[in-house]
C-alpha cells in the first residue's frame, strides 16, 4: 500500500466513532463463551477493511479473561488485496482498539 493510500485510509477509519461488529455467540463451556465475526465489511472510500475473527471470554470466580482474535485485510475497489507493511498494519490496529465497542 502506497503512503497516500494508507493516509487516506487510515484518517477515513478514524472518522468513526464507534464500531460494533456483529456476530453469533455460542457458549463452549460453562463458563466459557466465543462470539464469531464474519466478513464484516468497512467502507473507506476507495479501499474496504475486512474483518473476521472471534472474541472469546472465561469467566471464574474472581475474574474475566478475554481473547480478541481479528483478521484484516484490505481490498481495493477491483477486490484485490492490497497488502500492509508492518508499520501500517499496526497503525490499523491501533485505531480499531479505540473504536470498537
Amino acid at each position: 500500500m502506497t503512503a497516500q493510500q494508507h493516509k487516506k485510509a487510515l484518517n477515513k477509519l478514524k472518522t468513526i466513532n464507534k464500531l460494533t461488529l456483529t456476530g453469533k455467540t455460542e457458549k463452549v463451556s460453562k463458563n466459557h463463551y466465543r462470539t464469531d465475526y464474519k466478513h464484516q465489511l468497512i467502507e473507506l472510500d476507495d479501499l474496504t477493511l475486512i474483518l473476521s475473527g472471534s472474541i472469546e471470554n472465561f469467566y471464574s470466580m474472581h475474574h474475566t479473561t478475554e481473547s480478541t482474535y481479528l483478521i484484516m485485510s484490505l481490498v481495493d475497489e477491483n477486490n484485490q488485496d492490497v497488502p500492509f507493511t508492518k508499520k501500517q498494519h499496526a497503525a490499523f490496529k491501533t485505531t480499531l482498539k479505540e473504536i470498537l465497542a
